[in-house]
């Protein structure tokens, strides 16, 4: 299984009902829409070189939704794109990790013996890694995992969409509404901490917009 292969199957039947959803733009992993109170971000990305230490294939997917409305500052260092912001998902003071709806018990942390080409320093962080992360058989609700062969690639798409359609997208949808996004922020429900002066910055601009 190849990334082009995961490509290739979001193209296919995730980013046409994206698109359908309003964003308009993205590259292979990420999408914005763009709407008079908000830009909204749609954020996959690979595990990639973290695969060892998940336990999951490198073309495992992870996702997550970010918005900047519009009673709030744009992220400094954003990408601009024919004069509109491209922000990623952690740039957004307002964002939410999405997971999944599948079982999927099989992901095995440091399985797989490291290359005997390994550079030292990486041995010794991945030993580092060893003594403080879980390396039973288990399951972890923020990676989609793909397996090697591909063969569930079509149900990990599928649970994709519905987890970004059934959680993802009314979370942006609240997230344009300063009121909501009070209650939102001091439920625990959005990053940051309500406690924490990022936290607090927010809750006040949400404030001066709520009516």
């Amino acid at each position: 299984m190849e990334p082009a292969d995961v490509s290739r199957a979001l193209r296919a039947d995730f980013w046409p009902k994206l698109k359908a959803a309003g964003f308009g733009v993205r590259t292979d992993r990420v999408a914005w829409r763009y709407t008079e109170d908000a830009v909204d971000v749609v954020e996959l990305w690979a595990v990639g070189p973290n695969a060892d230490a998940c336990g999951c294939t490198s073309v495992s997917l992870s996702a997550a939704v970010g918005s900047i409305p519009a009673f709030l500052p744009p992220p400094p260092g954003s990408v601009m794109k024919g004069g509109r912001a491209r922000p990623r998902y952690y740039q957004c003071e307002l964002h939410v990790s999405l997971h999944k709806t599948l079982l999927q018990p099989w992901f095995r942390p440091f399985s797989r013996a490291p290359s005997p080409s390994t550079p030292r320093s990486f041995l010794e962080h991945r030993l580092g890694l060893q003594a403080v992360l879980r390396s039973d058989v288990h399951d972890r609700s923020d990676i989609w995992f793909v397996k090697d062969d591909g063969s569930n690639l079509g149900e990990v798409v599928a649970d994709l969409w519905q987890v970004t359609s059934a959680v993802g997208l009314p979370a942006l949808a609240r997230m344009h509404d300063p009121c909501q996004v009070i209650d939102m922020i001091q439920a625990g429900a959005l990053l940051p901490d309500p406690d924490s002066p990022a936290g607090q910055e927010i809750v006040e601009a949400a404030r001066r917009a709520c009516p």
